[in-house]
């Protein structure tokens, strides 16, 4: 083996010592402990969810006109918790991606709670769920569900080559190039996920169409000064009684307005609710958001169940 001279003065033993610890850190690299990527996972969980329940709760008002005033809503746990739901959930998912010490084992334990958090978020928000219990539909059920989990384990793998290579920098300072660059980059793609909730200008103008014509329906004094869409005999029943100042604006299904759809337009329409507290509601019919919709109200318990949850990436056409 060779040796090395080092110099005998302070300058040239300095220089020694310098060369001879850079050797020394490149054959043998701290270990971080275990427990080190399990915490990295879970802040990275913390970030990702926290950007992505931003930018998916308020992309909408964003990109709205600040003359609109949309009174959005939230479901179903309002700004908020629909932000902390988000957290948890990625937190969750970051954990089982973190946990096996195999990275092949963490990307598809990811993709299993990545596939279980998507669930319960559909049975949260009441959008049609997989139909793995029904007989008849079984093989499509699980054809289905082992689809989406193949799909979920791509991006998985590349959250856990993350939490990797933040656990083979831990030596390094959390807020070094080396270590933020590959968070960095998968916050950016969680937000721009966020944005998939962006509604078409078609239904934003809608739902300020539907905003501006219940205002003006609240300043009336008297049943005739209504707007017409909002008038007894149009289908609105008891507007001046009902129609408090807390309101919100939703997307809803067209099922209720089927007949009233010429089959050319039916890519056209657009159903905008507003949901009073109490739970009567005014549900509006536009084909051509600047024109005069066609409305109807209901009271509970037969107002129009909430589909809209999250601004459901799933948009009428615009």
């Amino acid at each position: 083996m060779a040796h090395i001279q080092l110099g005998s003065s302070p300058e040239e033993r300095k220089q020694g010592d310098f060369f001879l610890d850079l050797a020394a850190r490149k054959v043998v690299r701290p270990i971080a402990p275990r427990s080190y990527s399990l915490w990295m996972a879970l802040l990275l969980g913390v970030v990702l969810g926290l950007a992505y329940g931003l930018s998916n709760q308020f992309i909408n008002s964003i990109f709205s006109p600040p003359s609109a005033s949309i009174p959005f809503a939230h479901h179903p746990f309002g700004i908020i918790g629909n932000c902390i739901a988000s957290i948890l959930g990625m937190m969750l998912i970051c954990f089982a991606c973190a946990w096996p010490k195999d990275w092949t084992k963490g990307a598809l334990f990811g993709s299993l709670a990545l596939f279980l958090v998507m669930e319960i978020r559909a049975v949260a928000t009441g959008t049609p769920v997989l139909d793995v219990f029904l007989v008849s539909f079984l093989s499509f059920g699980l054809l289905g569900t082992f689809l989406e989990i193949v799909l979920c384990i791509p991006v998985m793998a590349i959250l856990r080559w993350t939490i990797d290579v933040q656990a083979e920098l831990f030596d390094r300072p959390v807020y070094s190039w080396q270590r933020l660059r590959i968070p960095v980059g998968i916050t950016v793609a969680a937000t721009a996920l966020g944005l998939l909730s962006l509604y078409p200008s078609s239904t934003l103008d809608a739902m300020a169409n539907t905003a501006s014509l219940i205002n003006r329906g609240r300043a009336a004094a008297r049943s005739e000064n209504l707007p017409a869409p909002l008038r007894e005999e149009n289908g609105v029943h008891d507007f001046l009684k009902y129609a408090g100042p807390d309101f919100t604006v939703e997307l809803g299904e067209t099922t209720p307005f089927a007949d009233k759809i010429p089959p050319l337009l039916q890519p056209y329409a657009i159903v905008i609710i507003a949901r009073f507290q109490g739970g009567w509601t005014v549900t509006c019919l536009y084909i051509d958001p600047s024109d005069e919709p066609l409305c109807k109200s209901s009271s509970p318990p037969n107002t129009p169940r909430i589909t809209d949850f999250w601004a459901a990436a799933v948009q009428p056409v615009s």
